[in-house]
């Protein structure tokens, strides 16, 4: 019987092994991203030292739920990496305690099936419920620090969504800033434009009457010098 469960419980590990690589694939594939966002969010932090604005001009009448810092792109992005930092962080930190958990489970198994096959009704009804109250509350551990986890990331996601909203927002208030700026560039061009054409107009009839004068003064002249005197 002894042998029966040793090999039973080896047979079950050699399973867990050989579907190990891909329960990780998706893992790696999200923790492979994790450097590039770090990569985008640096540069944008390095920008933003340079070119900082406000979130809060954009939207006046916008209760922010997950932005602290509103009147600053820098200071929100550097809430970004905080958040996101912390949350790695713990992520980090319950996936070793977990990992720490996961290893008892086997040794309760394998009690469990030792108490099935060789205890007394008597320890069977005590000893294995102990044995799998332990599992149990190993569960409820695991599911609690994954809980918290999750929620962590759910915080960061939706500090992530309100900031993308609001810059887009500022982007499209910015572009209609622009775009009425250049219209009164324009309007200001061709008022320019406009006077400079007026300007020509009055500069050449006042070229043609200054003409006009100079005629008239040297026919009045000439006029006075034929004169007869005596």
């Amino acid at each position: 019987n002894q042998t029966a469960i040793d090999n039973l419980f080896k047979q079950e590990t050699d399973e867990q092994l050989l579907s190990q690589t891909g329960i990780d694939y998706p893992w790696q594939q999200f923790i492979s991203a994790g450097p590039l966002a770090i990569n985008i969010l640096g540069e944008l932090i390095v920008v933003s030292t340079k070119v900082d604005f406000s979130l809060k001009e954009s939207a006046d009448n916008y209760t922010f739920k997950y932005i602290r810092h509103p009147q600053s792109y820098r200071t929100t992005l550097i809430q970004i990496a905080n958040d996101g930092w912390e949350a790695f962080s713990q992520a980090h930190s319950s996936m070793n305690t977990i990992q720490l958990f996961m290893t008892q489970i086997p040794r309760h198994i394998k009690t469990s099936l030792k108490i099935l096959v060789s205890a007394s009704p008597r320890l069977l009804e005590r000893m294995l419920i102990q044995s799998l109250n332990d599992i149990d509350q190993i569960g409820r551990e695991c599911s609690k620090l994954a809980s918290n986890t999750h929620d962590q990331f759910v915080s960061v996601m939706q500090l992530l969504g309100e900031v993308i909203e609001m810059t887009v927002l500022t982007q499209s208030v910015n572009m209609q800033k622009l775009q009425a700026a250049e219209i009164e560039l324009n309007v200001s061009r061709i008022a320019q434009q406009q006077q400079k054409q007026i300007s020509d107009i009055v500069q050449k009839h006042y070229s043609g009457a200054q003409e006009s004068v100079r005629k008239a003064q040297a026919a009045y002249i000439k006029a006075l010098e034929e004169l007869p005197t005596g």
